[in-house]
């Protein structure tokens, strides 16, 4: 009977033993794979990022032609205003 007392705590120990190994073995995967989650999420949210800031450089873009083009205007309209004496009469004594 002894023997059997032995042979069953060596069983329990072994198998104690083993049940650790297959946990260490889980865990490790189970953290392997949420680090791969966290990783594609992140390459995710950059990915995004990255999309919104292209849009924001050509909406940017769209208001510098915007700005151009007005800024021409402004200049014709100036040098026609010039070029047409600008309502400026020399005969007048106040300044324009």
């Amino acid at each position: 009977m002894n023997i059997d007392i032995d042979f069953m705590a060596t069983l329990m120990l072994l198998l104690a033993f083993a049940f650790s190994f297959v946990n260490i073995y889980i865990l490790h995967n189970l953290k392997k794979q949420l680090k791969e989650d966290l990783l594609k999420k992140h390459f995710r949210l950059i990915s995004k990022e990255i999309s919104l800031v292209e849009k924001d450089m050509m909406l940017s873009e769209s208001k510098v032609a915007l700005n151009t083009a007005k800024v021409d205007a402004l200049e014709k309209v100036l040098a026609a205003l010039l070029a047409s004496g600008g309502g400026f009469n020399p005969n007048d004594d106040m300044m324009h």
